[in-house]
């Protein structure tokens, strides 16, 4: 299919699902149901204005004591529906509270009861907006703790799938809460599985280098973690995704040999230590492969002891590699250009340096490099 007929489309969609919020919008609780299913840029916020207007006449940089009475009483009598359990009606008694009297003493008491009630009514991106506000206003709170729970609970529902609807999923709205509580609670109680989580997700999106920082995180932040073993040995497994062969970046089959070995050496007991050990095998037979590639490329090109040169680092440093073996056969029958045999051969030509190879010929020549001369 072309790309301008993709693009089209993807437009086509687009248009669709806009008629279809103007049209179901107004439908009761099947429009706000469709409206939350919606990506949050097609969401209608209705009112958004007006609020706002609303918000800028109440500002209460001087609110007088009656008003703070008046305030007070709105709280107590929102948070009296909340812990009776009718959570629709202290949802919306808290929102009206919060429109009339921001920036109280219960401020940031009434957000957080806020998000629990839309939690509890399923109204997710009600929910979700509370917690994006409540710590975007108060980074540090003594309510962080519990603002974290709702995150993670929240976060957690959108990953089981609870609030996709139709043809909607919205499991990218729970890595997002995944992202907000592992960057504003670094030190919570879900920071180290909130990371793993979030380095699975990105790994099975294959999106594997944000998936290794994720992991990594664990790792140098939260050593002691039950996550850190998995997390260390998944960085590694990044890094195999990520080699594409002999051929490409060896600076990656290091790193992953480097991560492995690590693995084996901090968690000795942990129980993928069979794996670790072929993954490094992958890795040193990649490394000794590349050898033998750029020998065979040599070879091509008629310099015969430049391939001899890689053919035997693949050796010295892989020896016990499969392309370790091929690296054994080709040096059977490349020509000999040790030292001793190059001064020899110079001897034979009465001082002149041999202008070419000299043939593959049969018989050992006494340096354990296999045959010929």
């Amino acid at each position: 299919m072309s790309q301008a007929r993709l693009v089209d489309q993807k437009w086509w969609g687009i248009l669709i699902l806009l008629g279809a919020t103007v049209v179901l919008a107004g439908c009761g609780s099947f429009g706000r149901k469709f409206n939350q299913a919606l990506p949050d840029f097609l969401r209608s916020d209705p009112g958004a204005d007006e609020l706002e207007r609303y918000q800028a006449r109440i500002r209460v940089l001087n609110r007088s004591k009656e008003e703070t009475v008046q305030a007070k009483k709105a709280f107590d009598e929102a948070k009296k529906l909340f812990d009776a359990g009718d959570f629709e009606s202290a949802a919306e008694a808290f929102e009206l509270y919060l429109e009339d009297y921001p920036d109280t003493v219960n401020d940031r008491l009434a957000r957080h009861l806020q998000i629990l009630a839309n939690i509890e009514l399923a109204e997710d991106v009600d929910a979700r907006k509370g917690i994006t506000n409540f710590v975007r206003l108060y980074p540090i709170s003594e309510l962080n703790d519990e603002i974290e729970e709702s995150a993670w609970r929240l976060a957690n529902e959108y990953l089981a799938g609870k609030h996709s609807w139709l043809i909607f999923n919205l499991e990218r709205d729970g890595i997002t809460l995944l992202r907000l509580i592992v960057t504003n609670f670094p030190n919570g109680h879900h920071a180290d599985e909130a990371q793993w989580k979030l380095g699975n997700y990105l790994f099975d999106d294959d999106n594997f280098l944000e998936a290794e920082a994720a992991y990594r995180t664990i790792v140098e932040r939260y050593p002691r973690s039950v996550w850190a073993p998995r997390a260390l040995f998944n960085q590694g497994l990044c890094r195999v995704a990520l080699c594409k062969g002999p051929a490409y970046d060896q600076d990656n089959m290091y790193e992953g040999i480097r991560l492995f070995q690590r693995y084996l050496t901090d968690f000795p007991e942990d129980e993928r230590r069979a794996e670790a050990k072929e993954h490094i095998a992958f890795f040193e037979n990649t490394l000794a492969s590349k050898q033998v590639l750029i020998a065979n490329w040599y070879i091509g090109q008629g310099h015969p002891g430049a391939a001899r040169f890689f053919l035997m680092k693949c050796l010295r440093d892989w020896p016990k590699s499969q392309a370790a073996e091929e690296a054994k056969e080709i040096l059977a029958v490349l020509p000999d250009w040790s030292e001793d045999k190059f001064f020899e051969k110079l001897k034979e030509k009465g001082g002149d340096a041999p202008a070419e190879a000299p043939a593959p010929q049969g018989g050992g020549d006494g340096h354990g490099h296999g045959h010929g001369v």
